[in-house]
């Protein structure tokens, strides 16, 4: 049974979080940058969800050091075991009911590279931190896939994980959907909060979805 759905054209979906689960690599790669710098990482941390890596290490380091220290944080390795398929991931990625594209924090490059690392299909769609002057929470990374899937960004529907990307998602005028796979509903402002995109049903014309188990 579905208990809610909106008319839509089009998906927009995060990447990490939402469809591949990069936690450890995430919290490694930061964890390594706070040492090197000599930060708390708990400080640290608290952009590392949704935001391009250059903003979060803008905020710690002179402008002239930005671009090192980001190249620095995208060069190091992925463990082997990191960079798992989310549920739902699959199914959203392959199906052909409606258009669907990948919008996220990470370089063009590297989401491609990890989509394929965690099995699955990499959309004709992918926008990236590189793609965009501004990231999220600005609009422009959903306005820029909206535009390139040639659908007007309110008969979007967009996946985040992140009160960051539910935050661009706003701002660009597509309904948010969140996944509680990193942050607790009372931190994420969206239309519905589902466990992850399993719950998702994609029809022509629409999304629904069923709830979070209580």
């Amino acid at each position: 049974m579905t208990f809610g759905h909106i008319a839509a054209d089009a998906l927009l979906l995060d990447m990490d979080g939402v469809l591949v689960d990069s936690n450890a690599t995430v919290e490694s790669h930061w964890s390594q940058w706070a040492a090197r710098r000599g930060l708390p990482v708990a400080e640290v941390m608290r952009g590392a969800h949704g935001t391009p890596t250059r903003d979060n290490v803008a905020r710690f380091v002179a402008a002239d050091e930005v671009v090192a220290e980001t190249a620095w944080i995208e060069s190091l390795p992925v463990d082997g075991d990191d960079d798992v398929a989310l549920p739902g991931a699959a199914a959203a990625l392959s199906q052909r009911v409606m258009p669907v594209a990948v919008v996220t924090s990470a370089p063009n490059q590297v989401a491609r590279w990890r989509l394929e690392r965690a099995g699955l299909r990499v959309p004709a769609v992918v926008v990236g931190a590189d793609d965009v002057a501004r990231g999220k929470p600005d609009a422009a990374p959903y306005l820029r896939a909206a535009a390139l899937l040639g659908v007007d960004p309110s008969r979007c529907v967009g996946v985040e994980d992140s009160p960051v990307g539910l935050a661009a998602l706003r701002a660009a005028g597509a309904a948010p959907l969140a996944v509680l796979t990193t942050f607790d509903a009372a931190e994420l402002d969206a239309l519905a909060h589902l466990p992850d995109l399993a719950a998702l049903v994609i029809e022509p014309g629409q999304v629904s979805w069923t709830p979070v188990s209580t």
